[in-house]
């Protein structure tokens, strides 16, 4: 926004220049996340019960959530579900959404853990 009110006073285009270390400190980038999947199938792989908690970094003023546990809920056949997300707010910038789907932590975790699940199983 300071630019944009620079290039208004000025009358002329400013240009705002920033290293990629300052720009981490002043864009937005995808939330740090951790991940819980646990996977109940029988051996034939049919899978039983699913459940994924998430933790997501946010910032103080502003509590940003992604929540993608809802998409990876959807994902299968499961059976039985349950999924949940909770923040974790820190002293940074507010996170927000980058070039790839919000969800895609989140997917990434859950087909990591289908293949664990499968090699555990011998059908990978």
């Amino acid at each position: 926004a300071i630019v944009a009110v620079a290039a208004k006073r000025l009358g002329r285009p400013v240009r705002c220049v920033a290293s990629r270390m300052q720009a981490f400190g002043t864009q937005t980038y995808r939330a740090e996340t951790r991940h819980r999947i646990r996977i109940g199938a029988g051996k034939d792989g049919r899978i039983t019960a699913f459940a994924h908690e998430g933790w997501e970094v946010t910032s103080r003023p502003d509590a940003y959530v992604v929540g993608g546990t809802s998409a990876t809920g959807r994902m299968y056949d499961y059976g039985s579900v349950l999924t949940h997300v909770s923040l974790v707010q820190a002293d940074r910038n507010t996170p927000g959404y980058m070039r790839s789907p919000p969800e895609t932590p989140y997917v990434y975790a859950l087909e990591n853990a289908m293949d664990e699940m499968a090699v555990a199983l011998g059908m990978d």
